[in-house]
């Protein structure tokens, strides 16, 4: 594929164009569109399920758990820890901050 890049022409657009022209453009291989190959390449992918982190006993006790309607399960704001915390705590403090004229 040959591209020329205009003087008027934005580095954007000619990478947009370059992928488009890329994308239309058959394999001299296959003869088959680039795209048409990457689905396929794309649908022939092995995915292996990862492995459960958590053990059977501690799936049923988190299930357990959701199901109370007295707690909300959430993630933290950083990292990777789960907050357990009483509905009607959370909604309070959910309005205290509404409440808040200087934020709101």
């Amino acid at each position: 594929m040959i591209s020329v890049i205009l003087p008027e022409c934005t580095l954007s657009t000619y990478f947009t164009v370059t992928i488009k022209n890329l994308i239309l453009s058959t394999s001299s291989q296959t003869g088959t569109p680039f795209l048409e190959e990457v689905k396929f390449d794309v649908a022939n992918i092995k995915l292996n399920r990862p492995k459960d982190n958590l053990s059977h006993e501690e799936q049923n006790a988190l299930k357990e758990l959701s199901r109370d309607k007295n707690i909300v399960l959430k993630k933290a704001d950083k990292g990777t820890t789960t907050v357990i915390m009483n509905r009607t705590n959370k909604l309070n403090e959910g309005l205290v901050q509404l409440d808040d004229i200087h934020n709101y």
